[in-house]
Parts: C-alpha cells; structure tokens; sequence
C-alpha cells in the first residue's frame, strides 16, 4: 500500500511542481530586475506612479515569451518522513524544430526521488511544450484578479492575486513587481488546488531576471504537503547560456540574479 502511495505521491508531486515552474517562463514570461539598481527606483520616483497605475502597466504589458534557450539546471528534492534526498545537474534545451530536451550530467542521492520526481518533473515538461498547454497556468489577467496591496520594504509594488479558477498550477498569494515599468520580480503564494488527495497543498515560489534583455525564471521553490510522509521541499535553479539564439555573457551571475 505504502509503494502505491509513494508513487501516486510521484506522478502528482512531480507534474505540480513543474507546472508552477513552466507557467510564467514559456508564455509572457516576466522579469526580476537587479537587488540594489538605483535606475528603477529614481524613476519611480520622478514619475511618481500610484500603485494603481503599476497595477495597470503591469496588467498592459506585452507578451515576451522565449523562443528558445539553451541553460544548465540544479534541481534538489528533500522528502519529509521517508529522509531522502536527491539531486540532478541536467542541461536543457529548447527550440521550435525539436522541442524540449534534456541531458542529466551529475546526479547523487535517493534513486527512487530522481527517477519518480526529478527525472519526472523534466519528462514533464517535454510533454507539456509538445502539447501546447502552458497558457492556462500563466501569470496573466486571463488566469487571475489583482489588487494593489502596499510596497515592500525594498519599494517593489505587492498586488495580491487570486486564481480565477481552482486549477492546478495556480496560485493564491502575491506578486512582486517594480514600480517604474511593473516587471515581475517574484511571486509567492498557495496552489490554488492541491494536485490530489495526497497533496491537499503546494506553496510556491518563483523568482525571474531580465538576463540581456530576455526575461525568463531563474530559480522554484515549493513546499508540497503530503498526507502521511510529510512535506516535501524542491528547488530549481537555472543558467542560461544562449536565450533565442544569442550567447549570454556572463551565465554564471544568471542563477541567483537578484
């Protein structure tokens, strides 16, 4: 019974945890802007935008999505009761002719978290980019409602967003974004519907960075809570070294871009 539950747990945990990584990176992908730039927030400053005018800059901006990329991935899985954890080292690669494809290059840790979440989450999503159906879990005004709700400490615009539809993939919480052209700087909240009996809860995070001018995820973390084994922790971060055919100068400042 127990093997069953582990692997109900596997197919679930790993397809809910690469939907909430897919959905902003592959349709209007949105930025993180750099921890400590004094530009966006002299212009806020000089413009003097109300948050509701963030708000509809936000709601206005254009759809960005990356066409193709090349990126170096670490993925990590931490599962609560049974007190294992795995890691994967993977190169991905993305293009219009063939798709999404992906090659491990270290790996270490639990063999049964790498085969049934790891490899899984990133089989996933070869599947998901073959059938075209990341928009219903975009990070866009057709999948949620939002609120301006106060700044940050840092000055970052928080507006609170609600799911328009109890759907897997996407989340009740809050989005971050700057002040002067509303980019995206991070999302945080609750799947807005747990992807099973055994995971009634999957809290996520995601933060994005504006890497030569492309906007794209660099880093997932979530809290999955699974009934029986307890909470499972995920992270991913990515690398990127060519984004829609142009080298990246600099990749390794890419992973925890602030």
């Amino acid at each position: 019974m127990l093997g069953i539950h582990r692997a109900v747990c596997g197919r679930t945990l790993a397809t809910s945890l690469l939907l909430g990584a897919l959905a902003p990176a592959s349709h209007a992908a949105m930025a993180r802007p750099r921890t400590g730039d004094p530009t966006a927030a002299d212009a806020a400053g000089d413009r003097g935008l109300s948050d509701e005018e963030v708000l509809r800059r936000f709601l206005a901006r254009p759809d960005e999505p990356v066409r193709s990329y090349r990126a170096r991935r670490h993925l990590e899985i931490t599962s609560g009761a049974l007190g294992k954890k795995a890691w994967m080292d993977v190169r991905v690669e993305l293009d219009a002719e063939r798709g999404f494809r992906y090659a491990v290059t270290a790996a270490g840790g639990s063999e049964m978290l790498q085969e049934r979440i790891l490899h899984r989450v990133l089989r996933t999503e070869q599947e998901v980019y073959a059938a075209g159906t990341n928009a219903r879990t975009a990070l866009t005004a057709e999948n949620y409602t939002f609120v301006p709700d106060g700044r940050s400490a840092e000055g970052l615009v928080s507006l609170a967003a609600t799911a328009r539809r109890r759907e897997v993939g996407l989340l009740n919480g809050r989005f971050l974004v700057t002040p002067d052209t509303a980019d995206l700087v991070e999302v945080a909240g609750t799947m807005a519907k747990g992807p099973s009996f055994w995971i009634p809860r999957v809290d996520l995070l995601k933060r994005y960075a504006r890497i030569q001018g492309h906007r794209v995820n660099v880093r997932v973390e979530s809290i999955s809570h699974v009934r029986v084994l307890g909470e499972s922790r995920f992270t991913m971060t990515s690398v990127y070294e060519h984004i829609d055919g142009e080298p990246i100068a600099s990749p390794a400042l890419a992973r925890f871009s602030p």
